[in-house]
């Protein structure tokens, strides 16, 4: 019977793709996760899959939602034909301070973003 919740590939493709964005090795996951080597090692071949805490563990040092790790991503543009918005959430995508902000774009305006993003400033500032 297939699992609902995602395919072991995309558990797996993900896992590597946001390993690469935070520059990670295996053996610094299994570390973070108190997984074996080998467990680790049968998520990133699609032999098995993830049990939740582990995924919810995962995400959690990502800075990423559950939903990251088990849906397929999408190489789509992020939004619509407003390039200053396009930029700003590339921002978020890509800075590890802001990342996990990403997932929580979907429906947010340009203002709502750069509101945001200015009181993030303001307290890593100190300000």
């Amino acid at each position: 019977m297939p699992n609902n919740l995602g395919n072991k590939q995309t558990m797996a493709n993900n896992i590597r793709y946001y390993m690469d964005q935070k520059g990670v090795t295996s053996v610094e996951m299994c570390r973070v996760l108190n997984v074996p080597a080998s467990t680790f090692s049968y998520w990133l071949n699609a032999r098995t899959y993830p049990r939740i805490d582990k995924i919810e563990k995962m995400a959690n040092y990502f800075g990423i939602s559950k939903a990251d790790l088990v849906e397929e991503r999408s190489e789509k543009p992020l939004v619509n034909n407003d390039e200053e918005l396009t930029e700003m959430l590339e921002e978020l995508r890509d800075r590890s301070d802001l990342r996990m902000l990403f997932s929580l774009t979907k429906n947010a305006t340009k203002e709502d973003i750069q509101k945001t993003i200015q009181i993030i400033q303001m307290f890593r500032d100190g300000s």
